[in-house]
Order: structure tokens, then C-alpha cells, then sequence
């Protein structure tokens, strides 16, 4: 159930439709869901984490579907 909702939050915030969550959709994501600011180094900390655990997770400096999950 988790799962579904968080991919639902991201399908939302990805403004775009690219399947990407860019640095401003990220932010607004963390506010649509903790209604707190993502400071940017936290951001590039969320990225690298992702990174090193989902092959897929970062891609072009985004996070895809995958590494939310």
C-alpha cells in the first residue's frame, strides 16, 4: 500500500511526465509528503544513497520511479 501511494506522490510531482524527478520536483515532493524544506545537501546525500543501492535510481541528475522504491 506504501508502495503505490509513493508512486502515485511521484507521478504528481513529476510535473514533466520525463519518468525524472528533477532538484525542483524532488523539493516539492519532500514538501508534498513532509511538508519540510530538502535542503540541498541533503538532496545530493539522498542521491548518492540511491545511487549506491539501485543501479537505475539516478538518472541525469534525477530520481527515477526505481529509486523511490
Amino acid at each position: 500500500m506504501c508502495k503505490k501511494a509513493l508512486e502515485r506522490i511521484f507521478k504528481i510531482c513529476d510535473v514533466n511526465n520525463d519518468g525524472v524527478l528533477d532538484d525542483m520536483e524532488m523539493y516539492n515532493f519532500q514538501k508534498f509528503c513532509y511538508d519540510a524544506p530538502l535542503q540541498p545537501q541533503a538532496l545530493d546525500s539522498v542521491k548518492n544513497i540511491i545511487q549506491a543501492n539501485c543501479n537505475n535510481g539516478v538518472v541525469n541528475n534525477g530520481i527515477t520511479l526505481s529509486g523511490i522504491n
